[in-house]
């Protein structure tokens, strides 16, 4: 079911640039898939458009990059060391701040790779944003029998050549 509803974004999802390895993993290309399905139904004027996946792709790998990069060097040890010192400096106490304590945790948060999939849509969702001019088509406008007009589908001159046609020639003088 998966592949039928994915179809689309999947093909371009297997085609990502083959520099970026991480998107070649099956796993990350679900995700990629499911991101741009989700983004497709909040967003249904600008739907999928082709090369969104590339953009998707450089965004998770730049995230997840920043998520094993902060798990090599995280120490709670010395994180949790370093938020006491700094509070106690600022505050002159000696146990964290309730902002202090707030900031470690949205760090940890925003670093922890079981959020990869939600952060990955957020900056998705808010590169677009900016993104949007470049990838919006309008509709086009609706032809003249959608909107009402019983000319159906002609334009002006076309009816106006018609009615022409069907009306009898005007007499041109005396019999």
């Amino acid at each position: 079911m998966w592949k039928e509803v994915f179809v689309f974004p999947l093909q371009d999802v297997e085609r990502t640039n083959p520099n970026l390895s991480l998107c070649k993993k099956s796993h990350y290309q679900h995700m990629m898939c499911v991101l741009l399905f989700v983004y497709a139904k909040e967003h249904p004027d600008m739907a999928y458009k082709q090369g969104m996946h590339e953009i998707l792709a450089v965004l998770l790998t730049v995230q997840h990059g920043c998520c094993q990069d902060f798990s090599r060097v995280y120490d709670p040890r010395s994180y949790d060391a370093c938020c006491r010192s700094s509070a106690a400096a600022s505050a002159g106490a000696s146990s964290a701040s309730p902002f202090r304590t707030e900031c470690k945790r949205l760090v940890l948060q925003f670093n922890d790779p079981a959020y990869l999939e939600h952060d990955v849509y957020f900056l998705f969702e808010t590169f677009m944003e900016n993104m949007w001019e470049w990838y919006y088509v309008p509709p086009p406008p609706p032809s003249p029998s959608e909107s009402g007009d019983r000319g159906g589908g002609r334009t002006v001159a076309e009816r106006m050549q018609q009615t022409r046609m069907l009306s009898p020639p005007a007499e041109t003088g005396p019999k």
